[in-house]
């Protein structure tokens, strides 16, 4: 059907600038009073319908958003809500254009296969982390903005793969830098960056020497949706945490945080794995990452988003060697 949408996936930022240009564009050229967002969890099936039935005001065409499908059947009454919604879609006015959002639809209920059968579907799907780049200079081109080539993976590094908070940061550095491109030294002074607790429950078991912990937390991140290539990137940043402070333990934890413009809870952390790494275990630590990393951008790895294996045998085998 050419007036049937759904809209569905976990990439929030992505469904709902789409979401935001079709109600821009629509209301451009049929006028706000033919747009109308329902929650299809709270409205019973006799509004929506009637909702989708009146007739434009002063324009050809209505845009129904409903956000979120009704949920799975367990009662009689969700099925007889949900069959009857099903019926109308079979035959919505050509005046009506509907579009369904949810970014985790239970995709076992009746509805939602019902629904992708015959709707036009659009999926939103996670920026897998090798395509973050190219994100990012569009971004910044729709916004008139520039940045250093190397400022891209640190911002990356710094935020992860969350759209959301990228967005964000690249607005603030916009309005920072004005005319003049970001830089590496721009992103370490606005942003800072994230960090995943389980990250660090990774170091600390690497920092405890623990080695079933620390690959079983390896693999938990990644199996929980984290990037493996992101885990690898706050790995080495972690390391050359380790060094700097390495270098400045004689002084108080604030003026570290101060000098390497670092969290106080980064250098608090940082500072109790210490105690379990001598300075020649941190520097061939350090040095295996690098290496890890050459082979990556050269080939020697390879890595795609079906399949990591060889990467993270790589990241086990560096875990294995440094804790034994």
């Amino acid at each position: 059907m050419n007036n049937l949408y759904l809209f569905f996936g976990e990439e929030s930022y992505l469904l709902q600038k789409k979401v935001k240009f079709w109600k821009e564009s629509f209301q451009k050229k049929h006028g706000e009073y033919n747009l109308s967002v329902i929650d299809g969890l709270k409205e019973s099936p006799s509004s929506i319908i009637a909702e989708c039935e009146t007739v434009p005001f002063l324009g050809e065409k209505r845009l129904i958003i409903l956000e979120n499908l009704p949920p799975a059947i367990g009662a009689k009454v969700e099925e007889k809500k949900v069959n009857a919604i099903l019926r109308f879609l079979e035959e919505i006015p050509d005046s009506c254009v509907i579009v369904f959002l949810n970014s985790k639809p239970d995709k076992r209920t009746k509805f939602f296969k019902q629904l992708k059968k015959i709707a036009q579907v659009e999926e939103f799907k996670h920026i897998p982390i090798n395509d973050l780049n190219a994100w990012i200079l569009n971004e910044l081109k729709e916004r008139r903005g520039k940045i250093l080539p190397a400022a891209v993976q640190h911002l990356i590094n710094k935020t992860g793969n969350n759209l959301w908070l990228l967005h964000n940061e690249i607005e603030k550095l916009i309005a920072y830098v004005g005319d003049k491109p970001i830089s590496e030294n721009d992103i370490d002074k606005l942003v800072t960056p994230v960090y995943d607790v389980n990250v660090f429950k990774l170091t600390d078991y690497i920092g405890a020497k623990n080695v079933k912990l620390a690959i079983d937390m390896l693999d938990k991140l990644v199996d929980s949706g984290n990037s493996s290539i992101q885990i690898f990137n706050i790995i080495i940043r972690q390391f050359r945490i380790f060094l700097q402070i390495d270098e400045m333990k004689t002084k108080s934890p604030s003026d570290i945080a101060s000098v390497l413009h670092l969290h106080p809870f980064v250098v608090q952390n940082s500072l109790k794995q210490l105690r379990s790494f001598t300075k020649e275990e941190l520097l061939q630590g350090y040095k295996d990452l690098l290496e890890i990393d050459r082979k990556l951008k050269t080939g020697e790895i390879k890595i795609s988003a079906n399949n990591e294996n060889m990467f993270m045998l790589e990241l086990e085998k560096f875990i294995l060697k440094l804790v034994k």
